[in-house]
């Protein structure tokens, strides 16, 4: 887990570059992400942030000891916030036991594990891990921009050795632009069947109407 005070030490927000940048995950999917947003550039946001995550691997910026503390702080937090009653502590145990597969003591070996990690530890996880979400081989990144901003993000981007489509959002309106070759949209062929159906229904109604 990272402390969400590691994004705003890097510069991002400090520096003008974004109101705020932030990293989460989602574990059982298995998948790391890092945002900005309201960022008036941000492809020298997200360049700021992986300047600032190599510092930390490299050594040239510290890490915080305070900052630490409140890092494993949260955890410890978000933790207990995950067991706050009977119910809850029940329902955690049984995603635990049966949809994760580990023991019910899991939650207590983890935070031990947790109070033992080292600043090596770190560092060996924002390379194998973290710096994922900075590498063109090993993320997939979406930007929503205005129309002033599309070209110098898509040149920057490019210019860091990433693959970059642009997309109306109309391409999104309607499937999400995942639109699949010879597959039929039942939304549209539901419509259509309504249509259909309407149009049969007023022909009944004239006939009718012609015979009365």
């Amino acid at each position: 887990m990272l402390h969400p005070s590691l994004s705003a030490s890097s510069g991002v927000r400090g520096r003008g570059l974004a109101y705020g940048s932030s990293f989460s995950r989602n574990t059982d999917a298995g998948f790391l992400t890092f945002s900005t947003y309201r960022a008036p550039d941000a492809y020298k946001a997200f360049a700021a942030a992986k300047e600032a995550i190599q510092g930390y691997i490299d050594g040239t910026t510290p890490f915080d000891k305070h900052l630490l503390e409140g890092a494993l702080s949260s955890i410890v937090v978000r933790f207990a916030d995950s067991e706050a009653d009977m119910a809850t502590a029940g329902i955690q145990s049984f995603i635990n036991q049966v949809i994760r597969g580990v023991g019910k003591e899991w939650n207590t070996i983890l935070l031990q594990k947790v109070q033992a990690v080292t600043e090596e530890d770190l560092k060996r996880v924002l390379k194998d891990v973290v710096m994922g979400c900075f590498e063109k081989d090993r993320c997939v990144t979406i930007c929503v921009a205005a129309d002033g901003k599309v070209e110098n993000i898509k040149a920057g981007f490019k210019e860091a050795g990433f693959t970059v489509e642009v997309s109306e959002l109309e391409m999104f309106q309607d499937n999400y632009g995942l639109e699949v070759e010879g597959v039929i949209d039942t939304k549209e062929e539901d419509e259509a069947n309504d249509d259909e159906e309407d149009e049969t229904g007023s022909e009944e109604g004239e006939t009718e109407s012609e015979e009365e």
